[in-house]
């Protein structure tokens, strides 16, 4: 799934297609911490190709902590903020074509 992401808690947020039609609130890490705040996001109306799930749980393992923390910059950098976070249970609300 595609994602066009913002995040009010650091006042920055990737680019991405399209206009933001649905908001969440999750946590998001900005440079230096350790420990995130929450903050709101928001994600672009669903296309022909995508998938919208509805997270249920989400695991951060270590490899997200590094991440997150910049601690592989010199070959694989953080882009801030980012959302940690990938192994998911989750149900699927909507499908695109």
């Amino acid at each position: 799934m595609r994602l066009a992401l913002r995040c009010e808690a650091f006042g920055q947020g990737c680019s991405g297609a399209g206009i933001a039609k649905l908001r969440t609130t999750g946590l998001c890490c900005g440079q230096g911490f350790l420990r995130p705040p929450a903050g709101t996001i928001d994600l672009r109306e669903t296309t022909s190709r995508d998938v919208q799930i509805e997270i249920l749980f989400c695991g951060v393992c270590h490899s997200d902590l590094h991440q997150a923390r910049n601690e592989w910059r010199d070959f694989m950098p953080t882009l801030y903020p980012c959302v940690p976070g990938h192994e998911i249970v989750g149900r699927i609300t909507k499908v695109g074509s």
